[in-house]
């Protein structure tokens, strides 16, 4: 057990974290974490099939004020 908790890192020694991680940071869930994500509100990187969001992206995030991003409608055609 006390190999493991030293191991794992501190968040605020995380240059990135998952999305996972992002959305309880700023507690939101990941579908709203995703909205905001898809309206380049927050900027995220793709490593592998793993979403990476920089943790001072989330800090200027928090700090300025952010409407809810609008949700695409799908067109029907």
């Amino acid at each position: 057990m006390f190999l493991r908790e030293c191991w794992r890192m501190n968040t605020h020694d995380k240059l990135a974290v998952g999305l996972r991680e992002a959305a309880v940071m700023l507690s939101l869930s990941t579908r709203l974490l995703q909205n905001f994500i898809a309206a380049n509100r927050i900027p995220a990187r793709k490593v592998g099939k793993r979403t990476l969001i920089l943790v001072r992206d989330l800090e200027v995030f928090v700090r300025t004020d952010q409407p809810s991003p609008l949700r695409r409608r799908r067109t029907v055609a």
